[in-house]
Protein backbone atom coordinates (compact mmCIF):
# COMPACT_ATOMS: atom_id res chain seq x y z
CA UNK A 1 0.00 0.00 0.00
CA UNK A 2 1.36 3.61 -0.91
CA UNK A 3 1.66 5.54 2.42
CA UNK A 4 1.07 8.90 0.11
CA UNK A 5 -2.59 7.46 0.07
CA UNK A 6 -4.89 9.47 1.88
CA UNK A 7 -5.67 8.06 5.92
CA UNK A 8 -9.39 8.49 5.07
CA UNK A 9 -9.20 6.05 2.21
CA UNK A 10 -7.73 3.20 4.09
CA UNK A 11 -10.09 3.86 6.97
CA UNK A 12 -13.50 3.96 4.63
CA UNK A 13 -12.74 1.64 2.32
CA UNK A 14 -10.60 -1.13 3.37
CA UNK A 15 -12.95 -2.32 6.52
CA UNK A 16 -11.57 -6.05 5.92
CA UNK A 17 -8.03 -4.67 7.26
CA UNK A 18 -8.63 -4.79 10.97
CA UNK A 19 -5.23 -3.22 12.54
CA UNK A 20 -3.12 -0.76 10.12
CA UNK A 21 -0.39 1.77 11.75
CA UNK A 22 0.66 4.84 10.04
CA UNK A 23 4.09 5.31 10.22
CA UNK A 24 4.55 9.43 11.25
CA UNK A 25 7.58 9.69 9.19
CA UNK A 26 7.26 9.59 5.39
CA UNK A 27 10.62 7.85 4.85
CA UNK A 28 10.06 5.32 7.78
CA UNK A 29 9.37 1.93 6.56
CA UNK A 30 6.38 0.94 7.16
CA UNK A 31 5.61 -2.07 9.43
CA UNK A 32 3.68 -5.02 7.72
CA UNK A 33 0.02 -5.43 8.29
CA UNK A 34 -0.99 -7.54 11.40
CA UNK A 35 -3.94 -9.08 10.16
CA UNK A 36 -5.97 -10.71 12.97
CA UNK A 37 -7.06 -13.91 11.49
CA UNK A 38 -6.32 -17.76 11.03
CA UNK A 39 -3.16 -18.98 9.53
CA UNK A 40 -5.39 -20.66 7.79
CA UNK A 41 -5.17 -21.08 3.72
CA UNK A 42 -8.80 -18.86 3.71
CA UNK A 43 -7.70 -16.32 5.53
CA UNK A 44 -4.40 -15.72 3.83
CA UNK A 45 -6.70 -15.46 0.68
CA UNK A 46 -8.78 -13.09 1.93
CA UNK A 47 -5.90 -11.03 3.48
CA UNK A 48 -4.06 -10.88 -0.20
CA UNK A 49 -7.14 -10.11 -1.81
CA UNK A 50 -7.61 -7.12 0.40
CA UNK A 51 -4.38 -5.78 0.52
CA UNK A 52 -4.20 -6.09 -3.76
CA UNK A 53 -7.62 -4.26 -3.25
CA UNK A 54 -6.16 -1.70 -0.89
CA UNK A 55 -3.10 -0.58 -3.40
CA UNK A 56 -6.11 -0.67 -6.22
CA UNK A 57 -7.91 1.80 -4.54
CA UNK A 58 -5.06 3.73 -3.54
CA UNK A 59 -3.73 4.63 -7.10
CA UNK A 60 -7.30 5.50 -7.69
CA UNK A 61 -7.79 7.70 -4.80
CA UNK A 62 -3.85 9.58 -4.99
CA UNK A 63 -5.11 10.18 -8.81
CA UNK A 64 -8.45 11.80 -7.49
CA UNK A 65 -6.48 14.26 -4.41
CA UNK A 66 -3.94 15.06 -7.55
CA UNK A 67 -7.24 16.32 -9.73
CA UNK A 68 -8.92 18.48 -6.70
CA UNK A 69 -5.22 19.47 -5.90
CA UNK A 70 -5.27 21.16 -9.41
CA UNK A 71 -2.07 19.52 -10.21
CA UNK A 72 -0.76 20.00 -14.20
CA UNK A 73 0.24 17.32 -15.82
CA UNK A 74 3.80 17.34 -16.21
CA UNK A 75 5.41 17.94 -19.82
CA UNK A 76 7.91 15.25 -20.82
CA UNK A 77 11.23 17.14 -22.36
CA UNK A 78 11.08 18.32 -25.93
CA UNK A 79 7.28 17.91 -25.34
CA UNK A 80 5.29 21.19 -26.13
CA UNK A 81 1.45 21.84 -25.65
CA UNK A 82 -0.04 24.59 -27.84
CA UNK A 83 -3.72 26.04 -27.03
CA UNK A 84 -5.44 27.46 -30.73
CA UNK A 85 -7.52 30.23 -30.34
CA UNK A 86 -9.82 30.40 -33.10
CA UNK A 87 -10.61 33.71 -34.72
CA UNK A 88 -13.76 35.64 -34.44
CA UNK A 89 -14.79 34.65 -38.54
CA UNK A 90 -14.00 31.12 -37.23
CA UNK A 91 -16.34 31.02 -34.68
CA UNK A 92 -19.03 33.01 -36.73
CA UNK A 93 -18.33 30.57 -39.65
CA UNK A 94 -19.63 27.75 -36.97
CA UNK A 95 -22.37 29.54 -35.37
CA UNK A 96 -24.00 30.13 -39.63
CA UNK A 97 -22.76 26.32 -40.33
CA UNK A 98 -24.79 24.69 -36.99
CA UNK A 99 -27.80 27.54 -37.49
CA UNK A 100 -28.26 26.03 -40.81
CA UNK A 101 -28.41 22.51 -39.95
CA UNK A 102 -30.35 23.07 -37.18
CA UNK A 103 -32.98 24.20 -39.75
CA UNK A 104 -35.01 26.48 -37.13
CA UNK A 105 -36.15 29.72 -39.64
CA UNK A 106 -39.23 28.44 -40.61
CA UNK A 107 -39.98 28.20 -37.08
CA UNK A 108 -38.48 31.88 -36.22
CA UNK A 109 -40.81 33.31 -39.24
CA UNK A 110 -43.60 31.82 -37.98
CA UNK A 111 -42.90 33.22 -34.78
CA UNK A 112 -42.61 36.65 -36.28
CA UNK A 113 -46.11 36.29 -37.71
CA UNK A 114 -47.52 38.17 -34.68
CA UNK A 115 -45.36 40.70 -35.21
CA UNK A 116 -46.66 41.69 -39.02
CA UNK A 117 -49.90 42.08 -37.43
CA UNK A 118 -49.13 45.37 -36.22
CA UNK A 119 -47.37 46.79 -39.34
CA UNK A 120 -50.42 48.61 -39.64
CA UNK A 121 -50.54 50.05 -36.30
CA UNK A 122 -46.87 51.18 -36.55
CA UNK A 123 -46.96 52.87 -40.32
CA UNK A 124 -49.89 54.98 -38.68
CA UNK A 125 -47.80 55.71 -35.68
CA UNK A 126 -45.05 57.14 -37.97
CA UNK A 127 -47.90 59.13 -39.77
CA UNK A 128 -48.59 60.68 -36.21
CA UNK A 129 -44.97 62.26 -36.17
CA UNK A 130 -43.71 59.38 -34.01
CA UNK A 131 -40.57 57.21 -34.67
CA UNK A 132 -40.75 53.45 -34.47
CA UNK A 133 -37.95 51.59 -31.89
CA UNK A 134 -37.93 48.17 -31.84
CA UNK A 135 -35.99 46.53 -29.04
CA UNK A 136 -36.14 42.86 -26.96
CA UNK A 137 -33.77 39.50 -27.53
CA UNK A 138 -32.43 38.43 -31.28
CA UNK A 139 -31.47 39.99 -34.33
CA UNK A 140 -34.55 41.98 -35.40
CA UNK A 141 -33.02 42.12 -39.02
CA UNK A 142 -35.99 40.01 -40.62
CA UNK A 143 -38.49 41.94 -38.86
CA UNK A 144 -37.55 45.07 -39.99
CA UNK A 145 -36.92 44.17 -43.44
CA UNK A 146 -40.21 43.24 -43.67
CA UNK A 147 -41.56 46.27 -42.08
CA UNK A 148 -40.25 48.03 -44.79
CA UNK A 149 -41.37 45.76 -47.21
CA UNK A 150 -44.83 46.78 -46.00
CA UNK A 151 -44.14 50.48 -46.41
CA UNK A 152 -42.63 50.20 -49.72
CA UNK A 153 -46.17 50.88 -50.85
CA UNK A 154 -46.60 54.00 -49.17
CA UNK A 155 -43.19 55.72 -49.88
CA UNK A 156 -39.78 55.05 -51.03
CA UNK A 157 -37.59 53.17 -48.36
CA UNK A 158 -34.04 53.49 -47.53
CA UNK A 159 -32.28 51.14 -45.70
CA UNK A 160 -28.68 51.84 -43.02
CA UNK A 161 -26.81 48.99 -41.47
CA UNK A 162 -25.57 51.01 -38.12
CA UNK A 163 -24.22 48.03 -37.31
CA UNK A 164 -21.53 48.80 -39.85
CA UNK A 165 -18.58 50.21 -38.18
CA UNK A 166 -17.23 51.53 -41.78
CA UNK A 167 -20.79 53.35 -42.19
CA UNK A 168 -20.35 57.03 -42.84
CA UNK A 169 -23.26 59.10 -42.32
CA UNK A 170 -21.95 62.31 -44.16
CA UNK A 171 -22.03 60.33 -47.48
CA UNK A 172 -25.45 58.93 -46.76
CA UNK A 173 -26.54 62.53 -46.87
CA UNK A 174 -24.95 63.00 -49.83
CA UNK A 175 -26.99 59.98 -51.62
CA UNK A 176 -30.11 61.66 -50.10
CA UNK A 177 -29.22 64.45 -51.79
CA UNK A 178 -29.12 62.94 -55.27
CA UNK A 179 -31.67 60.51 -55.20
CA UNK A 180 -34.42 62.54 -53.53
CA UNK A 181 -33.31 66.43 -54.06
CA UNK A 182 -31.75 66.34 -57.31
CA UNK A 183 -28.52 67.34 -55.83
CA UNK A 184 -29.93 70.62 -54.39
CA UNK A 185 -29.03 70.21 -51.11
CA UNK A 186 -25.99 72.37 -49.24
CA UNK A 187 -22.78 72.25 -51.12
CA UNK A 188 -19.61 72.31 -50.04
CA UNK A 189 -17.64 75.27 -48.54
CA UNK A 190 -14.15 75.78 -50.02
CA UNK A 191 -11.49 75.77 -47.20
CA UNK A 192 -9.78 78.22 -48.42
CA UNK A 193 -12.26 80.94 -48.19
CA UNK A 194 -13.34 83.47 -45.80
CA UNK A 195 -15.97 81.76 -45.24
CA UNK A 196 -14.74 78.72 -44.08
CA UNK A 197 -12.76 80.39 -41.85
CA UNK A 198 -15.50 81.72 -39.85
CA UNK A 199 -17.96 78.86 -40.01
CA UNK A 200 -17.96 75.00 -39.90
CA UNK A 201 -17.53 73.55 -43.06
CA UNK A 202 -20.64 71.71 -43.50
CA UNK A 203 -19.52 68.78 -45.63
CA UNK A 204 -16.49 68.09 -43.52
CA UNK A 205 -17.01 68.48 -40.28
CA UNK A 206 -19.39 66.48 -38.08
CA UNK A 207 -20.14 69.37 -36.26
CA UNK A 208 -22.49 70.30 -39.36
CA UNK A 209 -23.75 67.07 -40.16
CA UNK A 210 -27.03 68.24 -38.30
CA UNK A 211 -27.38 71.74 -40.55
CA UNK A 212 -26.91 69.78 -43.60
CA UNK A 213 -29.56 67.01 -42.24
CA UNK A 214 -31.98 70.13 -41.98
CA UNK A 215 -30.99 71.32 -45.17
CA UNK A 216 -31.66 67.86 -47.05
CA UNK A 217 -35.26 67.58 -45.06
CA UNK A 218 -36.42 70.94 -45.78
CA UNK A 219 -35.70 70.35 -49.40
CA UNK A 220 -36.98 66.75 -49.55
CA UNK A 221 -40.29 68.02 -48.09
CA UNK A 222 -40.83 70.68 -50.42
CA UNK A 223 -40.12 68.54 -53.86
CA UNK A 224 -41.69 65.23 -52.78
CA UNK A 225 -45.06 64.21 -52.27
CA UNK A 226 -44.63 60.81 -50.52
CA UNK A 227 -43.01 59.80 -47.59
CA UNK A 228 -39.05 58.51 -47.39
CA UNK A 229 -38.82 55.38 -44.50
CA UNK A 230 -35.37 55.29 -43.35
CA UNK A 231 -34.77 51.41 -42.01
CA UNK A 232 -31.87 51.81 -39.55
CA UNK A 233 -30.62 48.36 -37.83
CA UNK A 234 -28.93 48.57 -34.90
CA UNK A 235 -29.53 52.63 -34.37
CA UNK A 236 -26.92 51.79 -31.46
CA UNK A 237 -24.17 50.82 -33.47
CA UNK A 238 -20.75 51.41 -33.78
CA UNK A 239 -20.73 53.50 -36.87
CA UNK A 240 -24.01 55.39 -35.23
CA UNK A 241 -22.64 55.58 -31.70
CA UNK A 242 -21.96 59.30 -31.47
CA UNK A 243 -24.03 62.57 -30.78
CA UNK A 244 -23.12 64.33 -34.39
CA UNK A 245 -25.16 61.34 -36.11
CA UNK A 246 -27.92 60.53 -33.37
CA UNK A 247 -28.71 64.64 -33.90
CA UNK A 248 -28.46 64.68 -37.56
CA UNK A 249 -30.70 61.30 -37.70
CA UNK A 250 -33.35 63.16 -35.56
CA UNK A 251 -33.32 66.44 -37.43
CA UNK A 252 -33.73 64.88 -40.77
CA UNK A 253 -37.52 63.90 -39.55
CA UNK A 254 -38.27 67.28 -37.58
CA UNK A 255 -37.45 69.52 -40.25
CA UNK A 256 -39.39 67.76 -42.76
CA UNK A 257 -42.78 68.51 -41.93
CA UNK A 258 -45.55 68.77 -44.33
CA UNK A 259 -49.00 69.60 -43.37
CA UNK A 260 -48.46 68.31 -39.95
CA UNK A 261 -46.66 64.97 -40.73
CA UNK A 262 -43.09 64.71 -41.51
CA UNK A 263 -42.06 63.16 -44.85
CA UNK A 264 -39.13 61.35 -43.30
CA UNK A 265 -39.98 58.56 -40.99
CA UNK A 266 -37.66 56.77 -39.16
CA UNK A 267 -38.20 52.95 -37.74
CA UNK A 268 -34.78 51.47 -36.14
CA UNK A 269 -34.02 48.59 -34.02
CA UNK A 270 -31.40 48.92 -30.53
CA UNK A 271 -30.00 45.83 -28.44
CA UNK A 272 -28.23 48.41 -25.92
CA UNK A 273 -30.64 48.12 -22.94
CA UNK A 274 -29.31 51.49 -21.98
CA UNK A 275 -29.35 53.48 -24.91
CA UNK A 276 -32.01 55.51 -23.33
CA UNK A 277 -29.53 56.44 -20.93
CA UNK A 278 -26.48 57.25 -22.22
CA UNK A 279 -27.10 57.48 -26.61
CA UNK A 280 -29.58 60.29 -26.78
CA UNK A 281 -29.70 63.65 -24.77
CA UNK A 282 -33.58 64.51 -23.69
CA UNK A 283 -33.03 67.48 -26.56
CA UNK A 284 -32.57 64.65 -29.10
CA UNK A 285 -35.30 62.06 -27.53
CA UNK A 286 -37.93 64.97 -28.09
CA UNK A 287 -36.83 64.91 -31.32
CA UNK A 288 -37.16 61.43 -32.26
CA UNK A 289 -40.50 60.97 -30.18
CA UNK A 290 -39.49 57.38 -30.07
CA UNK A 291 -42.53 54.64 -29.91
CA UNK A 292 -41.05 51.68 -28.04
CA UNK A 293 -42.55 48.40 -29.80
CA UNK A 294 -41.24 45.20 -27.60
CA UNK A 295 -39.77 42.31 -30.57
CA UNK A 296 -38.57 39.30 -29.04
CA UNK A 297 -37.31 37.24 -32.33
CA UNK A 298 -34.41 34.90 -30.54
CA UNK A 299 -32.50 34.70 -33.61
CA UNK A 300 -28.88 34.42 -33.43
CA UNK A 301 -26.96 38.08 -34.23
CA UNK A 302 -24.87 36.84 -37.03
CA UNK A 303 -24.62 40.14 -39.39
CA UNK A 304 -24.46 42.35 -36.91
CA UNK A 305 -21.10 40.37 -34.83
CA UNK A 306 -19.52 40.52 -38.09
CA UNK A 307 -19.14 44.15 -38.11
CA UNK A 308 -17.50 44.05 -34.36
CA UNK A 309 -14.16 44.79 -34.42
CA UNK A 310 -11.87 42.17 -33.82
CA UNK A 311 -10.15 42.04 -29.35
CA UNK A 312 -7.27 41.53 -27.53
CA UNK A 313 -8.24 38.86 -24.84
CA UNK A 314 -8.91 39.93 -21.18
CA UNK A 315 -5.73 39.14 -20.34
CA UNK A 316 -3.74 40.66 -22.50
CA UNK A 317 -5.65 43.61 -21.76
CA UNK A 318 -5.72 43.42 -17.94
CA UNK A 319 -1.74 43.00 -18.52
CA UNK A 320 -1.38 46.35 -20.59
CA UNK A 321 -3.74 47.94 -18.05
CA UNK A 322 -2.13 50.83 -16.16
CA UNK A 323 1.48 50.43 -18.06
CA UNK A 324 0.86 53.44 -20.65
CA UNK A 325 3.58 54.34 -22.74
CA UNK A 326 4.38 58.32 -24.06
CA UNK A 327 1.61 57.90 -26.81
CA UNK A 328 -1.23 56.35 -25.07
CA UNK A 329 -2.51 59.52 -24.53
CA UNK A 330 -3.29 59.49 -28.55
CA UNK A 331 -4.76 56.01 -28.34
CA UNK A 332 -6.80 56.85 -25.08
CA UNK A 333 -8.54 60.08 -26.91
CA UNK A 334 -9.27 57.61 -30.15
CA UNK A 335 -11.50 55.77 -27.34
CA UNK A 336 -13.91 58.96 -27.66
CA UNK A 337 -15.01 57.90 -30.70
CA UNK A 338 -16.62 54.75 -29.64
CA UNK A 339 -18.31 56.39 -26.36
CA UNK A 340 -21.62 57.29 -25.93
CA UNK A 341 -22.59 61.03 -26.55
CA UNK A 342 -23.50 61.79 -22.67
CA UNK A 343 -20.27 60.26 -21.85
CA UNK A 344 -18.42 62.25 -23.88
CA UNK A 345 -20.13 65.30 -22.89
CA UNK A 346 -19.88 64.36 -19.15
CA UNK A 347 -15.68 64.04 -19.68
CA UNK A 348 -15.92 67.30 -21.94
CA UNK A 349 -17.53 69.04 -18.42
CA UNK A 350 -15.04 67.73 -16.05
CA UNK A 351 -12.39 68.86 -18.61
CA UNK A 352 -14.04 72.35 -18.60
CA UNK A 353 -14.12 72.71 -14.57
CA UNK A 354 -10.65 71.58 -14.37
CA UNK A 355 -9.38 73.81 -16.81
CA UNK A 356 -11.30 76.82 -15.37
CA UNK A 357 -10.31 75.89 -11.71
CA UNK A 358 -6.55 75.45 -12.86
CA UNK A 359 -6.96 72.15 -10.95
CA UNK A 360 -5.97 68.85 -10.80
CA UNK A 361 -9.27 67.29 -9.36
CA UNK A 362 -12.57 68.99 -9.17
CA UNK A 363 -15.42 67.84 -6.75
CA UNK A 364 -17.89 65.31 -7.13
CA UNK A 365 -20.66 68.03 -5.83
CA UNK A 366 -19.99 70.05 -8.35
CA UNK A 367 -19.46 67.99 -11.50
CA UNK A 368 -22.98 66.77 -10.48
CA UNK A 369 -24.40 70.12 -10.36
CA UNK A 370 -23.18 70.76 -13.17
CA UNK A 371 -24.00 67.64 -15.24
CA UNK A 372 -27.56 68.41 -14.02
CA UNK A 373 -27.52 72.04 -14.94
CA UNK A 374 -26.70 70.69 -18.58
CA UNK A 375 -29.38 68.27 -18.72
CA UNK A 376 -26.87 65.58 -18.91
CA UNK A 377 -27.97 63.53 -16.33
CA UNK A 378 -30.90 63.70 -14.00
CA UNK A 379 -29.76 61.69 -11.00
CA UNK A 380 -26.83 60.60 -8.85
CA UNK A 381 -26.94 56.93 -9.49
CA UNK A 382 -26.83 58.11 -13.18
CA UNK A 383 -23.77 60.18 -13.09
CA UNK A 384 -21.91 57.46 -10.82
CA UNK A 385 -22.83 54.81 -13.70
CA UNK A 386 -20.59 57.12 -16.40
CA UNK A 387 -17.86 57.89 -14.15
CA UNK A 388 -17.45 54.24 -13.81
CA UNK A 389 -17.49 53.56 -17.31
CA UNK A 390 -15.32 56.08 -18.09
CA UNK A 391 -12.60 54.92 -15.29
CA UNK A 392 -13.12 51.38 -16.98
CA UNK A 393 -11.16 53.23 -20.24
CA UNK A 394 -8.63 55.05 -17.44
CA UNK A 395 -10.56 58.85 -18.95
CA UNK A 396 -11.12 59.26 -15.63
CA UNK A 397 -10.73 58.92 -11.74
CA UNK A 398 -12.11 59.78 -8.60
CA UNK A 399 -10.96 59.43 -4.91
CA UNK A 400 -11.40 61.18 -1.25
CA UNK A 401 -9.13 63.75 -0.23
CA UNK A 402 -7.71 64.38 3.24
CA UNK A 403 -10.98 65.91 4.21
CA UNK A 404 -12.84 63.07 3.35
CA UNK A 405 -14.40 65.02 0.42
CA UNK A 406 -14.74 63.16 -3.45
CA UNK A 407 -12.80 64.30 -5.82
CA UNK A 408 -13.07 63.55 -9.56
CA UNK A 409 -10.42 64.24 -12.26
CA UNK A 410 -8.69 63.09 -15.86
CA UNK A 411 -5.67 61.92 -15.38
CA UNK A 412 -2.35 63.73 -16.38
CA UNK A 413 -1.63 61.71 -19.22
CA UNK A 414 -4.84 62.89 -21.20
CA UNK A 415 -4.56 66.14 -22.48
CA UNK A 416 -7.46 68.48 -21.48
CA UNK A 417 -7.63 70.67 -24.49
CA UNK A 418 -7.86 68.04 -26.93
CA UNK A 419 -10.83 66.54 -25.10
CA UNK A 420 -12.94 69.95 -25.45
CA UNK A 421 -11.25 70.05 -29.00
CA UNK A 422 -12.84 66.81 -29.90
Amino acid sequence: IGWEAKKEHLCLRCRDLDHVSFPDDKNEVAPPLDVTSSTSLAGSTKANTSAGRAESNGEEVEQYFDRKRGKKPLKTEGERIDFVVPSQEECIAEVESLHRQSNVDQAFDTFELQYQQQFSEWSFSMATSQSILLYGLGSKTTVLTSFGQHLSSEGDVVSLNGYDPKIDLNRFLEYMDLLFCDGSGPTQINPHSSTAKNNIAVRDSNKGLAKKAASIAKMFASKRSRPLFVLIHNIDGVGLRNRFAQDAIATLTTNSRKDGSPMIRIVASVDNVNSAMVLWSPQVVHKFDWAWKKVHTYRPYLEEVKGLPNTESSKKVKKNKGNQKPGAATAILKVLAYLAPRHTEVLQGLAALQLSNSSNSVSYNILRDDCMKKMLTSSDTQLRNIIKELSDHNMMGSEKDDEGIEQTFIPSTIPLQDILDW
